[in-house]
């Protein structure tokens, strides 16, 4: 059983560490890693025991929220840039 965890641990560093630099990307990412290891470690000591099968429900439920959460914080950042610049004015 510590090798599987060891495992799944590799795992997802190694998903959380093949994102790009985008917000959404970077936190889908993330979710997906801390998803997959806590799903992984609930799953273990809970009911039959299975880490496999939590491993892919947690990756799934954190890639999705962290991908939401990135998202919004792509639409706040643009959102104040474009506050920063000011109205757009345009010649006719």
């Amino acid at each position: 059983m510590k090798t599987l965890s060891i495992g799944l641990l590799a795992l997802a560093s190694a998903i959380g560490g093949c994102t790009t630099t985008g917000n959404m990307e970077r936190n889908a990412g993330a979710g997906a890693a801390i998803g997959a290891l806590a799903g992984a470690v609930i799953g273990n000591n809970t009911g039959g025991g299975d880490a496999g099968n939590g491993a892919v429900i947690g990756a799934v439920i954190g890639g999705t929220a962290g991908a939401v959460r990135g998202y919004s914080l792509d639409q706040r950042r643009d959102e104040c840039a474009s506050a920063r610049r000011g109205p757009t004015y345009r010649d006719r």
